[in-house]
């Protein structure tokens, strides 16, 4: 059911939206996340966001997943992965869910430094995912929950 943008910028209670057919569940492949961002682009196309939003929130979505499938899950395709979503007065809510290995001591990787590039011939094989999850996403929590990893974010998009 779509939002229009005076009830979405209210922040009323009918504002909230959170994806009509549940959580998209996958599976931790690669070809699984295309997917899952094809289903997710199509569910968003009805809220009131700009070209420029939905390109942001699927390249932060496909980072977060392809992530958990290659670091999370090692490659093991027979992982479960799920993504939900609520829209809101503050923006798009994400909530990602797997059972996959937790991140390196349980906590989110700190904040990426351009600095570190100053002296280096060769850009850093890893790394820039995490970036662009951080200056495009606000309120990055991480936490393991028994075997689970649990990750949510805010977009502040279509306000």
């Amino acid at each position: 059911m779509p939002v229009s943008p005076d009830r979405a910028a209210s922040g009323g209670p009918s504002s909230r939206l959170t994806n009509p057919s549940g959580p998209l569940q996958l599976l931790s492949e690669f070809v699984a996340v295309r997917r899952a961002l094809s289903s997710l682009t199509t569910e968003l196309a009805n809220l009131p966001l700009t070209q420029e939003d939905l390109s942001s929130v699927e390249l932060v979505i496909a980072e977060v997943l392809n992530n958990i499938v290659e670091h999370a899950y090692g490659g093991n395709a027979d992982g479960q992965i799920a993504l939900s979503w609520t829209f809101g007065a503050t923006g798009l809510l994400f909530r990602v869910e797997d059972k996959g290995n937790p991140m390196p001591d349980c906590k989110l990787p700190p904040p990426y430094c351009f600095s570190r590039l100053r002296n280096r011939t060769r850009p850093p094989e890893n790394g820039f995912g995490w970036l662009l999850i951080q200056r495009l996403a606000y309120n990055v929590v991480y936490r393991r929950h028994g075997s689970r990893n649990i990750l949510t974010f805010r977009m502040p998009i279509g306000l």
